[in-house]
């Protein structure tokens, strides 16, 4: 990937999800960490929505928020892995529909969440956009077998993820992108972002 490439897909990138604060919380407020263990990380996850801003919602809701896991069906040829990324201010559950056709179409599937992501648009304050883009690269990197194919699908802002990590990686099979975010419209906004920060900081986060 030339570094031409790489600049341009990162101003994209910023542009879409602006800029974000430095946290000081306490370790125990902050945002799961993905380790290999994908259930684990499920389960992290849950805990943490149940003491965030989602605690007022049922059990119900707080579960279509949460990275999922789907086996491919075992009664057609299997065709590889399928990992997916959402978009900003958003959920795994905008895959779940997508994620289930292809599961059907021989795939395993993985639905990640990423950081600051399934409660409120105020919790991305406390997240660096390179905090996505690592979590992206460690999901990656915990799911990849050089016997199995792997594909990519990204969604508005994680479109434009699973395409950087595809150009960093031609090992990848395919990429499936729904309206991925490679321009903005915010571009010329930037500018004043500093302004916008002292008095609506979560518009730069929605």
């Amino acid at each position: 990937m030339s570094r031409f490439a790489k600049f341009s897909l990162l101003m994209v990138f910023i542009a879409v999800s602006g800029s974000a604060c430095v946290s000081d919380k306490p370790a125990s407020e902050m945002y799961p960490v993905f380790n290999a263990d994908f259930t684990a990380y499920r389960d992290s996850l849950r805990n943490w929505l149940q003491r965030r801003s989602m605690s007022h919602r049922s059990a119900a809701a707080i579960e279509l928020n949460l990275p999922f896991e789907l086996a491919a069906d075992p009664t057609v040829p299997y065709k590889g892995r399928y990992l997916l990324f959402h978009g900003l201010n958003d959920s795994a559950y905008v895959w779940r529909d997508f994620g289930e056709a292809l599961a059907a179409r021989g795939f395993d599937v993985r639905a990640v969440l990423f950081d600051g992501h399934g409660t409120t648009p105020k919790d991305m304050l406390d997240v660096q956009w390179e905090a996505w883009r690592d979590s992206a690269r460690s999901h990656l990197a915990a799911w990849r077998d050089a016997d199995v194919p792997l594909h990519l699908g990204g969604f508005s802002m994680g479109g434009v993820l699973a395409t950087w990590l595809a150009l960093d990686n031609p090992d990848i099979s395919s990429l499936l992108l729904v309206s991925p975010a490679f321009e903005s419209r915010l571009n010329h906004l930037l500018r004043w972002s500093g302004l916008y920060a002292r008095f609506k900081p979560w518009v730069l986060a929605a």
